[in-house]
C-alpha cells in the first residue's frame, strides 16, 4: 500500500476550496428550489438530493487521487453539510419570496 506524506498547509487549502465549491453549490440549489416554489420537506428533500449528488461527484472526480490530497475522503464528501444546508435556506427563502411573493 502506497503512503503519501501530506503537507497540512496544502490538505487545509483544499478542504477550503471543497468547502467554498460546496457553498456554491448550497446557494445554487437554494436559488433554485426557491424558484421552483418548493416548500417544506419538498425543499429540504432537494437539498438532500442534490447535495448526494454534488458529494457523488466529488467521490468521482477526487476519490482515486484524496489519499495525495487530503487526509480523509470522509471529510471531502460529508464536511460542510451542515453549514451548505444553511446557505441553502437563506437562498430558498429569498429566491422563493421574490417571485412568489412579491
Amino acid at each position: 500500500m502506497d503512503h503519501h506524506t501530506i503537507n497540512p498547509v496544502a490538505a487545509a487549502k483544499n478542504m477550503a476550496i471543497i468547502s467554498q465549491s460546496r457553498t456554491l453549490a448550497s446557494i445554487l440549489f437554494g436559488c433554485a428550489a426557491g424558484i421552483l416554489g418548493l416548500t417544506s420537506l419538498k425543499g429540504f428533500a432537494f437539498y438532500a438530493i442534490f447535495s448526494a449528488i454534488f458529494s457523488g461527484l466529488l467521490f468521482v472526480v477526487v476519490g482515486p487521487k484524496s489519499s495525495q490530497f487530503f487526509a480523509s475522503m470522509r471529510s471531502v464528501v460529508w464536511d460542510g453539510i451542515t453549514d451548505g444546508m444553511l446557505t441553502f435556506v437563506l437562498f430558498w427563502t429569498l429566491l422563493y419570496a421574490m417571485v412568489h411573493l412579491f
